[in-house]
Order: structure tokens, then sequence, then C-alpha cells
């Protein structure tokens, strides 16, 4: 983008003179630095390529910090002029600054390059360690492996020598024992020959009790079953007896039963005719009752038709409450009243009785 941008002469011009005076600061700066320990820094105009900067040979004895720090402060100051010169030419030659951005991209693809050997050369250093400090936990195991097997045979080589001692004693004791056990077996034997003795005479002896009272007892039981003999027999006829009554008088429960049973028959239906009968009464008894009440209605309704007929008969002045009218005045003639009246009350009743 901008190795294409070109100045104008006069601006290239100043350029130049700029940069060279810078040149020459850094080449008074680095003769008075380096006077006596390096070569002063050679300016050169010519046409030769700026190379990048290089790592400096390692010089032998040269272990001292200040030291280091002057040679790496040269390099950058021969990289700087070197650069500076080369910057110039182009300048004055095609008025542009390409080798400027060429420089400074080749200066970080190399420092980007040491970087990452530096990183992965840390990376490495750290897997080293690692490894480094798992083989001394190996042999650290594995020495306390041995050092404790060591100490293990050790303890059963010790082990091994009071087992041989514990098994001589303890043979000695088994011997000892061996003869003893035979000795106690001999002397077990024959008193268990003795005991059996007394054991079988025992026995015998509780044979011949056993023997006699088998006899006792098949006697005794022989004279016991002859006595349920007899009793099963008498039990059977006693029996025989108390069911034969026992039967007859079932079969008199039977026919009391069936007496009463028919008797229960005959009272059921004389309660049938006795209900009937109330039955009728009662609706008798309603009847003359409903009669009555009837009456006493169809009598108070009369009362009131009457007492009704004379309020209207003394109102209207009909019959013999009728007004006496003066003589010599004619008028209309009144309609019927009485006569209407009989003829709604006759209504009225011919429907009740309905």
């Amino acid at each position: 983008m901008f190795s294409s941008v070109q100045f104008q002469e006069k601006y290239s011009v100043a350029l130049c003179c700029v940069l060279e005076k810078c040149m020459d600061q850094i080449v008074i700066a680095s003769q008075s630095v380096f006077m006596n320990d390096l070569e002063p820094v050679a300016v050169t105009n010519g046409e030769d390529d700026v190379r990048p900067r290089q790592s400096s040979t390692t010089l032998p004895g040269l272990v001292d910090e200040q030291c280091l720090h002057r040679l790496k402060l040269h390099e950058d100051i021969q990289f700087l002029h070197d650069i500076l010169s080369r910057l110039v030419e182009e300048l004055c030659e095609c008025n542009r600054f390409s080798t400027l951005l060429d420089s400074v991209n080749t200066e970080k693809q190399r420092k980007q390059k040491q970087h990452w050997a530096v990183h992965r050369e840390e990376e490495m250093r750290g897997r080293l360690k690692l490894l480094q400090s798992s083989i001394n936990s190996v042999q650290e195991e594995r020495e306390a492996s041995v050092q404790g097997r060591d100490e293990l045979i050790g303890q059963l080589k010790l082990e091994l020598q009071e087992d041989k001692i514990r098994a001589g004693t303890e043979e000695s004791y088994a011997c000892a024992e061996a003869d003893n056990y035979q000795r106690q077996t001999q002397d077990r034997c024959i008193m268990g020959e003795n005991e059996t003795a007394l054991e079988v005479a025992r026995k015998q002896a509780a044979v011949t009790r056993e023997v006699r009272v088998n006899s006792e007892v098949d006697s005794f039981l022989r004279a016991q079953i002859v006595d349920l003999e007899r009793r099963v027999a008498e039990w059977s006829e006693r029996c025989a007896a108390d069911t034969g009554r026992l039967e007859a008088h079932i079969s008199e429960v039977k026919a009391a039963r069936q007496r009463d049973r028919w008797k229960s028959w005959g009272l059921r239906e004389e309660l049938e005719v006795f209900e009937l009968a109330i039955r009728e009464d009662g609706e008798e008894k309603e009847r003359v009752r409903e009669e009555r009440e009837r009456r006493e209605r169809r009598r108070g309704a009369a009362i009131l038709l009457q007492a009704w007929w004379r309020g209207v008969m003394v109102r209207r002045g009909l019959g013999p409450y009728k007004k006496k009218t003066r003589k010599g005045k004619k008028g209309k003639g009144k309609p019927d009243l009485n006569r209407q009246v009989s003829t709604k009350v006759e209504k009225k009743k011919v429907k009740k009785q309905k």
C-alpha cells in the first residue's frame, strides 16, 4: 500500500538530508561508545544490499553482562545504519521508501520466528523438567521398593529361622503329646470297656423288668377290654331304648305341631273375617260422619242464604217489609225479584245435591 507512494523531489531531498544527519549522529555515538572495544561503524553509500540483523558470534570467555549489552547495542546500531543508508539511496533514486517497509516486515518475521523458537524451547524445557521429575520420582520409588524388598527379605529370613525353631519345638511337643494321647486313649478304652459291661448288666436288668411290666400291662388291658365290652353292650341297649322313646316323642311332637298348624289356619280365617267386619264398620262410621258433616254444611248454607235474603228484602222493601206508597201516584212496574232469587237458590241446591 505505502510502497507505491512517491514523494516530490524537494521532499525527498529534505528527507535525505535529515536521514544523513541521523546517520552521522549514529556514527558519532557508536564511536564514542565502542572506541576501546569495537571497530567504528563504516558509512557505506554504495549499492550493497541491506542485510537483516544477525546474532553475533560467541566470544570465548565473554560472560560479563555489560559486554553482552554493548555487543547487542553495536549490532542494533549497525542494523539501523544499514537501513538508513539503503533508505537514503532509494529516496534519492526513486523517491520511495519500500526498503524501510521490507526491512520492518523482515525484522517482524524474524522476531516472530525467534519468539516461536523461544516459546518452543521453554515448552521443551518444561517437558524435560516434568520428565526429569517423573524419572526422579520413579527412581525414588524403585529405590524405596528395593529397600522395602531388602527389608522384607531380611524379615522373612528371621521369620524362617523362627519358624524352624518353632517347628522343632512343636515337633517335640507333638511327639510328647502323641505319646500322652496314646496312653490316655488306652486308659479311656479300658474305662469304656468297664462302663460298657456295667451298661450291659443294667440293660439286661431293664429288659427283664420291662418284660414283667409288659405281662402285667397285657393282663390289665385284657381285663379292661372285657369290662369295656360289657359296658358297650349295656350302653347299646340303653341307647336303643332311648332312641325308641325319643322317636315316639318326636312323632307326638309332629302330630301336635300339625294340630297347632290346623288351629292356626282356623284362627287366621277368623281373624280375616273380624278384620273385614272391622273395616266395614269403620267405613260405615266414616260414611255416617261425612253425611252428618254434609248436612251441617247444608244447614249452615241455608241459614246464610235466609239471612242474606232477609237483608235483601229489608233493603229493597220486599214482601212484608214493603214500603207503603202514596195514593194517586203511578210509577213504573218493578221486576219480581223474589221469584228470581228463589229460582237461583233452587238451582244452587240442585247443584250441591248432584
